[in-house]
């Protein structure tokens, strides 16, 4: 826990009490614009949900993620924006997909890990399966990474993702470019 919350530079507080037990406080940052500039404070976060773009309705939601903490982050994340489905590796995700595009079901947002389990990487798995299922180049895929350095927004684009996130991921963040995507592909990718 320490270590993900000095990711997000946060802070953690412990009170124990003997006898009692203890009782755990994270605080993190969430980030706000004024006058141009990016204020950081450790305020709590409200529950943010995809209350923007209440079209959108319940979306479907595909991760493919091989670290199970950050699987958790992200279903606890998204979980109220819709259905989620996680996968730990390609070979996983492929046969997910397999098996729902046989029962005609396509997810509405694609979220990969970029760093998967050899032989996959993200970029190779997003454009497998955009060759294999023409659908899925009407839907957005988001690339997410812990090792984000420069000009790797760019090179996920030109390999065809439609965004990119860096780990750690902040939920407003996520929230935020996944409305972009579906706005940007409900009305006719530009």
């Amino acid at each position: 826990c320490k270590r993900f919350v000095d990711l997000m530079e946060g802070k953690i507080e412990l009170i124990t009490k003997e006898n009692e037990g203890s009782v755990f406080n994270i605080k993190l940052p969430i980030a706000s614009t004024q006058n141009n500039e990016v204020v950081t404070d450790l305020a709590e976060e409200p529950p943010v949900t995809l209350l923007n773009a209440p079209e959108l309705g319940s979306l479907d939601i595909f991760i493919v993620e091989d670290d199970r903490m950050n699987r958790m982050v992200l279903e606890k994340m998204l979980k109220k924006s819709g259905s989620i489905t996680t996968t730990v590796d390609g070979n996983d995700a492929m046969e997910t997909i397999k098996k729902a595009h046989s029962k005609k079901k396509f997810f509405h947002v694609m979220l990969f890990d970029i760093n998967l389990p050899a032989p996959w990487d993200g970029t190779r798995l997003m454009q497998e399966v955009k060759r294999l299922y023409p659908e899925y180049r009407s839907i957005p895929f988001i690339a997410q990474t812990a090792y984000a350095m420069a000009g790797d927004k760019d090179s996920f684009l030109e390999a065809g993702f439609d965004d990119y996130i860096s780990k750690p991921i902040m939920k407003n963040e996520l929230l935020t470019i996944i409305e972009r995507q579906m706005a940007k592909f409900s009305s006719g990718k530009s």
